[in-house]
């Protein structure tokens, strides 16, 4: 069988002789040595082993995996280890679609907000509100809950939740923040403690404002006089609570929010 030397074997596989002596070290290849000089000599199997690896390397394996798929040879193991790395990246998949309609979603926000006397009637389907905190206060839930929720963003955002009647007294302490979702991604919710911070916004028809006020609209008088003012020029009344989500914009030391209010 014909034998290769180092620069033959390079120029044949493509590859610099780093990355053999690090396919040697992950245990790929195992080069013979000339009696003579003590020289590696490859083989063609060898570029075959490495074609076979980097195949399988493809399939989202890592290094140790796809030597122990080649030396095992098991095709019941292979198949079984195949499909799961296949459920794997279709998740992966369903995660980069969510995080594509997340973009759009903040897009839109920018559009939105460039008029910011701009409003409109939406149709918002059912939303999860995800609780960290009792009005102004962390300390009564987890306190990791925050960072735990981080792992969401790519299908929820960053909002804060005041009921009906905190809004209409006008209770500056009766906001809680958190994070939102669609009910329809509840599955990515896989934590108990999330049942019991949830809050609902029911399907329905909101009015979508912006307001500009400082870095907390609660308590800023703008936040309520505004949205009042526009129910009542539009002739609607609130319908439960309210969403609040960040839009990452201040202008002139004023924080851009949308707001969304349930109206009948």
């Amino acid at each position: 069988m014909k034998r290769y030397t180092v620069s033959e074997f390079c120029k044949m596989v493509g590859l610099p002789y780093s990355t053999l002596r690090y396919f040697e070290r992950i245990g790929l290849l195992e080069p013979e040595k000339d009696d003579k000089n003590n020289y590696r000599q490859y083989a063609v199997e060898d570029a075959f082993r490495i074609n076979r690896f980097k195949f399988i390397r493809s399939l989202g394996f890592e290094a140790k995996e796809a030597i122990q798929i080649i030396k095992a040879d098991d095709l019941n193991k292979l198949k079984q280890q195949v499909a799961f790395n296949k459920a794997n990246l279709e998740e992966e998949l369903k995660m980069l679609s969510l995080r594509v309609d997340a973009i759009s979603h903040y897009l839109s926000h920018l559009d939105f907000i460039e008029d910011l006397s701009h409003y409109e009637i939406v149709a918002l389907n059912k939303m999860l509100f995800l609780s960290a905190s009792q009005g102004h206060d962390f300390s009564g839930g987890d306190y990791q809950t925050v960072s735990k929720w981080v792992n969401l963003l790519p299908v929820a955002t960053y909002g804060k939740q005041m009921s009906a009647e905190d809004f209409i007294n006008e209770n500056a302490l009766g906001i809680n923040y958190g994070m939102c979702i669609e009910a329809k991604n509840s599955q990515y919710l896989q934590c108990d403690d999330f049942d019991n911070q949830t809050i609902v916004f029911e399907a329905g028809m909101y009015l979508k404002c912006i307001v500009d006020c400082s870095i907390y609209p609660e308590v800023d008088g703008i936040f309520f006089q505004s949205i009042k003012t526009l129910l009542k020029n539009l002739s609607k009344t609130i319908n439960g609570d309210i969403y609040i989500e960040g839009t990452g914009y201040n202008k002139k030391g004023r924080n851009i929010q949308i707001v969304y209010v349930p109206i009948q």
